[in-house]
């Protein structure tokens, strides 16, 4: 089972399902399928569908995902843009030509991305998604994206009346700032090694985590890391990694 502090936290690879609160009935929870590289994202989506009922299924790449779909059903798939194994244009064509085998209808399939919305619109309505959603993931984005597109409906009033994730956060955020500070020194590692690939891929996860978890600025530094990294700028990766230990 899933918990929320649990920095081990490894995607079930035979579909057993997370619960996002107190079981509900089985004809009335929906089923949603999470697929995700970012263990940071992962655990702040379950968080923020705390107490609708759903049922969640994790995978940690789209090939995982996939898997999954094929053996279950699926009200909802929620999937990241960009993963590694597998990524998620080729997951959903993948998880289209599955309904299309089985005659199954279509199930949204709503694309998670820290790119700009503009930039993977194309890409992500050719491959077959049916909506996006940008990263940092808000809990407002979040329920309402699974609301419309969800059937059956989560619980609407207790997913309304959810109290604030005080609490909740109190024990993500210790947890998220120790994995960033981690990050950091694979950034320094990666620099000196010339890696700036990696730093890429670090500083993309950055961009799409650090306001969902209450720290904009950390959104902001990644999105310049990323951008730093792809330009191979190292003079501006080592002044971006001085304000990301500032940040910290």
């Amino acid at each position: 089972m899933f918990k929320d502090s649990d920095e081990s936290f490894e995607a079930p690879t035979k579909g057993e399902p997370v619960l996002a609160s107190d079981p509900a009935p089985p004809d009335a929870a929906l089923r949603i399928l999470l697929v995700d590289d970012s263990e940071a994202d992962r655990i702040l989506m379950v968080a923020f569908l705390k107490q609708t009922g759903c049922l969640i299924d994790i995978a940690a790449n789209g090939q995982i995902g996939v898997e999954l779909f094929r053996a279950g059903h699926y009200d909802l798939v929620l999937m990241d843009f960009e993963m590694p194994v597998m990524g998620g244009p080729e997951a959903v064509r993948a998880i289209r030509r599955i309904e299309n085998e089985t005659g199954a209808l279509p199930a949204p399939v709503l694309a998670l991305t820290a790119h700009t919305l503009a930039n993977v619109a194309g890409k992500a309505h050719e491959a077959g998604f049916t909506d996006l959603l940008s990263k940092p993931i808000r809990r407002e984005t979040l329920l309402a994206a699974v609301a419309t597109y969800g059937s059956p409906e989560p619980n609407a009033e207790r997913a309304s009346s959810q109290p604030a994730l005080d609490d909740d956060m109190k024990e993500l955020v210790p947890a998220y700032l120790a994995k960033r500070r981690g990050d950091l020194a694979a950034c320094r590692a990666a620099l000196e090694a010339g890696d700036f690939d990696t730093i890429r891929k670090l500083g993309h996860n950055l961009k799409g985590t650090g306001a969902g978890y209450g720290f904009p600025r950390l959104t902001e530094i990644g999105a310049a890391l990323e951008t730093a990294a792809l330009r191979s700028d190292a003079s501006a990766i080592r002044e971006h990694l001085k304000h990301f230990a500032n940040g910290l």
